[in-house]
């Protein structure tokens, strides 16, 4: 939280660990890419509008790049390590092309994705916790199956109604065999008619 944006003096610090940047004004990452060591890497409230630097961190687990100006991830090569990446508030429009094995937890929170609907998430087989609030999703039946997801945040979107069935379809959540929590509050949902059965559900919120 100071008004750093050069990041050049910290190129001989690369025996890093965690590095905190968050609320400055960096839009160039270029000076990390040396900090082959860095496990966790905070950048939330920047300037930035691409993420490429990151792909070259070896034992990158955690990326934290809340409330920038990033708006595709579809050239973003995760690094091998990545475990988590929370990227909410930016202005993402594009998961197509979007894949990150090894991804336990993704936050894609405020950005509108609603053009692509899930995009490419379902090849993200090892997700545990997925968050998608006000994402401006529509259609809840294209939910990909993830096998080992656990937890679902998809609340403060507006899902449509099937014309033909009445209500909204939620077919797609049953194909989570290990889903624990399911958070769909403030999604327009005036019945839970196409509700699956969720035999694992612990926790529910609508």
């Amino acid at each position: 939280s100071n008004g750093i944006s050069v990041l050049t003096p910290l190129l001989n610090l690369t025996h890093l660990k965690l590095l905190d940047l968050e609320q400055n004004q960096i839009n160039d990452l270029g000076p990390l890419v040396n900090m082959q060591a860095l496990e966790e890497l905070r950048l939330s409230g920047n300037q930035l509008t691409t993420i490429g630097v990151a792909s070259g961190l070896p034992n990158l687990r955690r990326l934290y790049l809340n409330s920038n100006n990033i708006s595709q991830l579809d050239k973003f090569d995760a690094p091998p390590q990545l475990e988590e990446l929370y990227i909410e508030s930016n202005g993402i429009t594009k998961l197509k092309n979007f894949s990150a094995e090894g991804l336990q937890v993704l936050d894609l929170s405020l950005n509108n994705i609603a053009g692509t609907e899930w995009g490419n998430l379902g090849s993200v087989s090892s997700l545990r916790e997925l968050y998608v609030r006000t994402t401006g999703l529509t259609v809840p039946g294209t939910i990909p199956a993830l096998p080992l997801l656990e937890i679902l945040d998809a609340s403060l979107n507006n899902f449509a109604k099937d014309p033909k069935l009445g209500y909204v379809p939620l077919t797609g959540l049953d194909r989570d065999p290990k889903l624990r929590v399911l958070v769909l509050d403030s999604c327009k949902l005036d019945s839970l008619d196409g509700l699956p059965v969720l035999e694992k559900v612990e926790t529910a919120s609508f």
